[in-house]
Formats: C-alpha cells, sequence, structure tokens
C-alpha cells in the first residue's frame, strides 16, 4: 500500500503523477552495443542478413542517418510531411479505436502541429512518443517510415538550440573564465536482463539509445524518480545513467555534430521537468563502467558522449557507415534505395521487413522517371537479392538480367550482378555457368579498377576458385585462391580472419593434391591467426583442427592426427548440440585412425 487518501481528487492526482513517473522509466529503451570482439568473431563490421547486436548497432545509425539526408537531400523525390503526418495519423487513428481520449490528441495534433513546436508535441504523453518507441522496439520500419517529417523536425529544432545553447555557454565560459561546458546528466530507467548482461560485458565498447532520451541535469531528482518509480522484477533491472559530455566534443562538433542534444526547459510540454537535456535519436555513449549500487538498490552506469571525430578507436566501424552512405551519393542514387537496402540487409526473408524493402523497392520504380537507369537497376538489384534469400532462383535471375540491361556495358555495377548470377547457377550445379559470370564479373572490376575495388576483385577470384573446387579443379582453384590471397594480403591486417579462411581452403587443396606439407603449412597460418584474433573454444578453430588431423591420418601420421581430432570434438562438444553432424564427423575420423592404428 502506497497510500490511504480520503479525498477522490486527491487520490486521482497521485495517481496521475505515479503514472507520469512510470512512463518515463518503465518503458525499456531501444539499446544496442557494438563490440569490437563481435566484429572480429564475425569476421566484419557489416548488416548483411543479421539481428546481432553490432548489426543492429549500425542499422539504427545507417536508418536515422538516411531520413535525415533524404529529407534535406531529395525534398522533391521524399514523400511531403502532409502524406507521411495524414498516413501516420490514420495508423494510429486505427492503434486507438475506442480509446477517446487520444482520438482527440490525434485530431488535435492534425490541426495545430508544426515545426516550431515539434519538441512541445514530443515531450507531451501522448500516442505521438508511444507508437515512435514501439516501433523503434520491434523494427517496424513501415512505421518508422512514416515519422521522417517528425525526425527531420527534431533533427532542425535540437540542432538550433544546440547551436544557440553552445554559443551562450562559450559566452559565459569566457566571462566566468570557468568551464560550464563540462556536464553530467542523469536518467533512471529499465533495462531486461538480456540487455544488462550484454552491457556488463562490453566496458569500453559503444552503446547507442535508440531513441529521443530525456535526462536532468538533477541527480537526486532522478534517483528518488527511478527508486520511487520502479520496482526490480526477474525480467528486468532499475538502471541508473550518469552521462558525461567533455567539453571538447563540443568545441570540436559545434557546427557538424550529427545528434546535437540540448536542454528544452523553454520548448517542452509544461508537464516535462525544468533543466530537461534531451539527447537526439541514436546518440553514441561509450561504457565507462557499470556498478551496483546496494544503498540504492539499482545498477549505475556511467557513460561518456562519443565523439567520432576526437576519437579513432572505433574508425573502422564509422569509416564504413559513412562509405555505406555516400556510396549512394557517388551512384547519384536516391536515399529511398538506400532505405530500402536497409530494410532488406537487416532480417531474414521470412520477416516483415523483407516485405518492407520489397515495398520500397516497387514504389520507387512506380514513380522513378523512365531515364533514371541507375536508379530503377538498383531496385531490380534488390528485388533479385530478396528473392535469392528466398530461394527463388528463377525470379531472382529475371531481376538480376533486367538490371543488367539497364546499365552501360562498362559500368561497375555489373560486375555485382554478374557476381550474383554466378552464385545463382552455383547453387544449382551449373558451375560452367558459375564460372562464366564469375569471369565477367571479374573482367569489368579490373578495367575498372582502382584500389577501392581490389576487395571485390579478391572476392572474384575466391569465387572462381570455390567454383574450380566443386568442379574438381584442384590446380586452377589453387591458382585462384593464391590471386585472392596475394590481394587481401596487401589490403587487410595480417591477422583477418578472411585471410585465415583463404589459408585454410589453401590448405585443403594442396591435401586433395596430396602435397601435404604445403597443406601444413598453410592449415597451421590459418590456425596461428585464429587462435590470435577468436575466442578459444570458437568453430573455426574446431575446424581447422580437425583439417589438421585429417591431413595427418592421410599422411599416416596416426597419432598426431588423432591428437587434433581429440582438440576439435571438445570443442564442438562445448558449442554444439549433440547431434550435430561436425560432432558425429569428428567422432568418425576418430574411429577411423583408431581402427588403422589396430
Amino acid at each position: 500500500v502506497k497510500g490511504v487518501y480520503m479525498n477522490s481528487k486527491i487520490l486521482c492526482e497521485k495517481i496521475w503523477q505515479d503514472v507520469k513517473v512510470l512512463s518515463r522509466i518503465d518503458d525499456l529503451l531501444p539499446i544496442t552495443i557494438y563490440s569490437r570482439l563481435d566484429a572480429v568473431n564475425n569476421s566484419t563490421a557489416t548488416i548483411n542478413n543479421s539481428t546481432s547486436d553490432n548489426s543492429l548497432f549500425i542499422w539504427y545509425q545507417l536508418f536515422f542517418q538516411a531520413i535525415i539526408q533524404l529529407q534535406q537531400n531529395e525534398p522533391k523525390k521524399s514523400t511531403t510531411k502532409t502524406t507521411t503526418m495524414d498516413e501516420l495519423l490514420n495508423v494510429c487513428k486505427e492503434y486507438y479505436r475506442g480509446n477517446s481520449t487520444e482520438r482527440k490528441l490525434i485530431d488535435e495534433f492534425s490541426d495545430d502541429y508544426m515545426a516550431s513546436n515539434v519538441l512541445w508535441w514530443w515531450t507531451r504523453e501522448t500516442f505521438l512518443s508511444r507508437v515512435f518507441t514501439k516501433s523503434l522496439l520491434t523494427l517496424n520500419i513501415d512505421l518508422l517510415y512514416l515519422y521522417q517529417f517528425l525526425i527531420n523536425d527534431m533533427q532542425n529544432q535540437m540542432l538550433k538550440q544546440y547551436q544557440l545553447q553552445f554559443l551562450n555557454n562559450q559566452n559565459t565560459t569566457k566571462q566566468k573564465n570557468i568551464n560550464t561546458l563540462d556536464q553530467t546528466y542523469y536518467r533512471g530507467q529499465a533495462v531486461s536482463n538480456e540487455k544488462l548482461t550484454k552491457i556488463k560485458g562490453s566496458v569500453g565498447e559503444l552503446l547507442s539509445i535508440n531513441n529521443y532520451l530525456p535526462t536532468t541535469k538533477h541527480r537526486s531528482r532522478a534517483l528518488n524518480t527511478v527508486k520511487k518509480g520502479l520496482q526490480p522484477t526477474t525480467s528486468q533491472h532499475r538502471v541508473f545513467f550518469e552521462i558525461k559530455v567533455d567539453p571538447s566534443s563540443q568545441r570540436s562538433s559545434s557546427s557538424t555534430i550529427k545528434k546535437p542534444y540540448c536542454d528544452i526547459s523553454q520548448l517542452a510540454h509544461p508537464s516535462k521537468d525544468d533543466n530537461e537535456i534531451l539527447f537526439s535519436c541514436g546518440t553514441i555513449f561509450r561504457i565507462n563502467s557499470i556498478d551496483y549500487d546496494y544503498d540504492n538498490e539499482l545498477w549505475i552506469i556511467k557513460l561518456t558522449y562519443y565523439d567520432e571525430k576526437s576519437n579513432s578507436d572505433f574508425s573502422q566501424l564509422f569509416t564504413y557507415m559513412q562509405d555505406e552512405l555516400t556510396k549512394y551519393k557517388t551512384k547519384k542514387l536516391s536515399y529511398f534505395v538506400t532505405l530500402g537496402n536497409l530494410s532488406r540487409k537487416i532480417c531474414s526473408p521470412s520477416s516483415t521487413n523483407e516485405h518492407t524493402a520489397e515495398k520500397y523497392y516497387k514504389r520507387l520504380l512506380s514513380e522513378t522517371s523512365t531515364g533514371d537507369n541507375l536508379t530503377i537497376a538498383e531496385c531490380y538489384r534488390g528485388l533479385g537479392l530478396i528473392e535469392y534469400g528466398k530461394n527463388e532462383n528463377e525470379t531472382a535471375l529475371n531481376h538480376f538480367e533486367k538490371a543488367l540491361d539497364l546499365l552501360p556495358k562498362s559500368h561497375t555495377d555489373r560486375a555485382t550482378l554478374f557476381n550474383s548470377i554466378g552464385l545463382i547457377h552455383s547453387k544449382e550445379a551449373k558451375y560452367d555457368l558459375a564460372l562464366t559470370n564469375f569471369k565477367k564479373a571479374l573482367e569489368i572490376l579490373v578495367k575498372n579498377g582502382n584500389s577501392s575495388s581490389d576487395a571485390d576483385i579478391a572476392s572474384s577470384y575466391n569465387n572462381i576458385a570455390l567454383t574450380h573446387y566443386n568442379k574438381g579443379e584442384v590446380d586452377a582453384e589453387l591458382k585462384n585462391y593464391q590471386k585472392a590471397l596475394d590481394i587481401r594480403s596487401k589490403i587487410l591486417p595480417a591477422n583477418h580472419p578472411d585471410i585465415a579462411t583463404l589459408y585454410s581452403n589453401i590448405g585443403t587443396a594442396y591435401s586433395d593434391k596430396n602435397d601435404y606439407k604445403q597443406a601444413l603449412d598453410n592449415l597451421r597460418l590459418a590456425l596461428n591467426i585464429r587462435t590470435k584474433t577468436l575466442p578459444p573454444n570458437h568453430y573455426d578453430i574446431a575446424a581447422n583442427y580437425n583439417n589438421i588431423g585429417t591431413v595427418n591420418s592421410r599422411n599416416g601420421e596416426y597419432q598426431i592426427a588423432l591428437e587434433y581430432f581429440y582438440k576439435a570434438l571438445d570443442i564442438f562438444k562445448l558449442t554444439l548440440p549433440k547431434t550435430h553432424p561436425s560432432i558425429k564427423q569428428t567422432e568418425q575420423n576418430i574411429k577411423i585412425v583408431n581402427d588403422k592404428i589396430r
């Protein structure tokens, strides 16, 4: 019992105050974490058909940037604010059917909303923020797309306030000769068990809060709010974010900041607290520490606002994200294509986001003018990749061929299409056709070659080598693997997982030629990289042990073979289901060698 009230008016007011407290901290935030170790374990920092935390981290960052770029750079191509707002309000009316209070607020928003009062509406407890938060948590890209007008208005208003407050802070600092920019802000929040565990294991890594994050300058107020409004449960914990902003990050990015934060006290709805600081959607922080506060019974997570311009330790991540966006601009493609490609990459072929991506591509095809062959071709390529992921090979092939017909003969994107066609033929065991298309892709890349094409050229050689392997042509296989290795050794770090994979493939090919010395030399090179860069129980290390065991078994070194087979089996049993084929195959290898020894 929290209290006994004899006056119904006082009781209602108390309930309303509790609702306001809970609405601020009880909704789980969409939080993603980028871990450098996970990036190494998964070979690369990309978002190809993966819902790993690293992939989701990148996806959210690119999605928000693409929406803003679309509004700023393609106002004629982007859907009008009125259209997306009307569509959003229709969805919300349907969602809140029967809720007269919210329906009235929806009508009020429709009549009164302007870009200049976006912060007032956002900080008001209504459908607007609730539906947005749910869309972020469930990755409902259709709904998020309808919020593009609001994301853009929020960006513009927050940037304007940030720049005004930055100048005011500078003047205050000069007049008082003190540093007023070095601030710490606070936020109490509910966090799921799974997310808390991830945060605990990611100190020093990056955390992105993928929603607009309200904080306060008052530590005691924030602490009392979370203690009063939220009790820990078996499925979630209460945490207390302490967010520090280094003044140097403000000085380095006052005019070019991508994710502004600002004091919204003067622009927020009157129900909000004074001195509220709002951080932009997708703001990135570095996790400094996480400790349990026994006195207050909550986890204290210390974060630092992350400025990519003054930090280089995650440069590979930010370079990748920038390249993902700029390549569309370089190709003169619509940012609608960016949104379609992002939707396609993030989830499996059966997910709703694949249908969303398909919708984007088809919408673009219907709206794009006849002469814009590059955008049309990219849409057909995207549709082809969706069908390929669903194993609809004939439909995929049809889309790829339509895209090919639209591109000039010398266009480098034709190489990507020939490569995709080659993969379809390879999947269907039509190896001669696959080889023809892989070689066409290679020819285009080499002819138009520059340093940025090296990675694609290496991939082409790798695909050609795999096709020769499937045809049983070992000499040609080795020749092309070696060419891929020569290129990747120049453009990748010496311990990169892709280099290890090539050494492993080369070792296996030499084993097929009965050249066991060369086979073992290359397999050991692969193992050396993997043991240095991967966790000790990683699948690739076990597979490497298995391959070394196989070569020694063929070479008559049975005791050595057994040693490596048992090493592989130990890892497989620790990390795989009991019925996994790798366990059965390794046990069979051990039995065969034991039979030979007897």
